[in-house]
């Protein structure tokens, strides 16, 4: 199994990825650099091509993570619209990323430390 993950969309590249064995993609859903986004005939292609594909949504990062509450119920309707618009199947996983801390996380500086919730 060879899995990858990417922001480039990969309609052009479906041989590619079948030449080199990928078996499943890791797309994002954002609204900053929509380019990056999964779309529906990627998906539709991926799926079609028996390539299991991941989700991931991934809007901001930096040195000042916007870690509330209201932000987190953006970025989770922002997530579910775009998977209602690509046709991912009800009741699959969208994963969050959250990166940006210059030196990495630890216990003590992890801003996300005991305030991810479920929804």
């Amino acid at each position: 199994m060879t899995a990858i993950d990417t922001n480039t969309n990969t309609l052009k590249h479906l041989k590619t990825l079948q030449d080199n064995d990928v078996t499943a993609i890791g797309r994002y859903y954002r609204i900053v650099h929509p380019e990056w986004r999964i779309t529906k005939p990627e998906a539709k292609m991926l799926s079609q091509a028996n390539i299991k594909i991941w989700i991931v949504y991934e809007d901001t990062g930096g040195t000042s993570l916007p870690l509330t509450v209201a932000k987190g119920k953006e970025h989770g309707s922002n997530a579910l619209q775009q998977a209602k618009n690509i046709g991912q199947p009800e009741g699959t996983p969208i994963y969050f990323a959250l990166e940006g801390l210059p030196n990495g996380y630890s216990k003590r500086t992890c801003p996300a430390s005991g305030s991810i919730l479920p929804a």
